[in-house]
């Protein structure tokens, strides 16, 4: 009975059958961005791509 969004599983579990390559020099932060943090926290809702047009303080941009 987990209230874990299916998606987030899926990334944990890619992320765990991958493991040795995300642990490499040649994977750097731009990639682990990309591919499983944007992901995770817009599977939890955050605007991470700023859709909405937001300004950096939060404020809607006119």
């Amino acid at each position: 009975m987990s209230n874990t969004p299916s998606r987030v599983t899926e990334l944990v579990e890619i992320f765990d059958q991958h493991i040795e390559a995300y642990h490499s020099q040649q994977y750097n932060e731009t990639q682990v961005r990309r591919e499983f943090i944007d992901p995770f926290f817009e599977e939890l809702g955050w605007d991470v791509m700023n859709k909405a047009g937001n300004a950096h303080g939060g404020w809607p941009i006119k």
